[in-house]
Formats: C-alpha cells, structure tokens, sequence
C-alpha cells in the first residue's frame, strides 16, 4: 500500500513532463503556422502582381481613355512582370540622373514600381506608374504617386498614378479619387 502513493506521484511527474513537451510542441507549430501563412500571402502577392503586370497597360490605356474620352496609340510596357527595365527607358532616367533631374535613390524608386507603361498621344509621351496589391492601402496610393511625380521629373512628360488590386476599401477608393490616382479593381 505505500508504494501507492511514489507510484502515483512518479505518474503525476510523467503527465506533467508530457503536458509540458505538448506545450511547447504546440507552441513551435503555432509558430511555424504563422511563418507559413506569412510566406503563403507573399507568394500570393508576387503572383497577383505578375499577373496583373502582364495587362497593365490595357488596364492604363483604358483609364486614360475613361479620364479623357481619347485612346493612347503604341502602348508599351515598360517595367512589368520580369522586373527588367527596357532598355531605352534605362537609358532615359540614367540620363535624367546625369542631368541632375532625379537624384539615384529616386530613380531606384522607379525601378521598384510594379509597373511603369508608355503610351503616345498625338505625338506626345505619357506614362503610367503602376502599384499593385491584393488589398490597396494608403503606402501603395503614397508609392503611386510619389513614383509618378518622379517619372514626370525625369522625362518631362505626363506621369499618372495608377493602383491595381482586388480590394480597395471605401477610405482608399475615396483618396484615390481626390489625389487623381486611377485605380483598376481585378480580381485575385
């Protein structure tokens, strides 16, 4: 009859040595669970924008010809789905960085846009600036036009704003609007 209660008390250490180890094997795969999901929506993310990238400049070209009842002519994407700048457009903000126009860390703020597209209209140049995000937020709008106000230093032509996503709340939508930033709602 006494070993009954050190038989118990051994069992007691047991469970609690295992209530501990489940614990904390819990606690690493909650952890693990959070990485995940945060990996999941990043290539989420890198997805929507290469998608969204390839037909950004129908998605440009019809916003211009929305705001301005006039069609661009020899649309062409610039920056877009590979992240490589075209040549020539290279060339044009390497030119504007040498002038004096745009300083280096602005013209590395360009190469960052999702999207940059070219467009003609009787002769003149206008571009777009590209943001895209599954759910737009104020720092896209903020990166919109921060990048298009640069593009404009840079080339001395008409740079607009545009954001892309599959939500764009109501606050967002309204700013969006009253800065003139065009915004385009694809789905995901």
């Amino acid at each position: 009859m006494i070993e009954l209660p050190e038989r118990f008390a051994r069992f007691e250490a047991y469970v609690e040595r295992r209530f501990d180890a489940i614990e904390s094997d819990i606690a690493r795969n909650t952890r693990d669970i959070a990485r995940n999901t945060i990996d999941i929506s990043k290539l989420k993310g890198a997805d929507y924008e290469r998608r969204v990238s390839r037909v950004f400049a129908s998605y440009a070209s019809s916003a211009y010809r929305q705001r301005h009842n006039r069609s661009l002519r020899r649309n062409r994407l610039l920056l877009g789905a590979g992240q490589t700048l075209i040549t020539d457009f290279a060339e044009v903000l390497d030119s504007a960085v040498e002038r004096g126009e745009i300083s280096e860390d602005e013209m590395d703020a360009l190469r960052l846009a999702d999207a940059i597209m070219a467009g003609q209209y009787q002769g003149e140049t206008v571009y777009f600036v590209g943001e895209f995000s599954v759910t737009v937020n104020n720092h896209d709008i903020d990166r919109a036009i921060e990048r298009a106000s640069i593009l404009r230093k840079a080339t001395g032509s008409d740079a607009w704003p545009m954001v892309v996503g599959d939500t764009i709340p109501d606050s967002q939508r309204g700013r969006a609007e009253a800065e003139g930033v065009e915004f385009r709602i694809v789905a995901e």
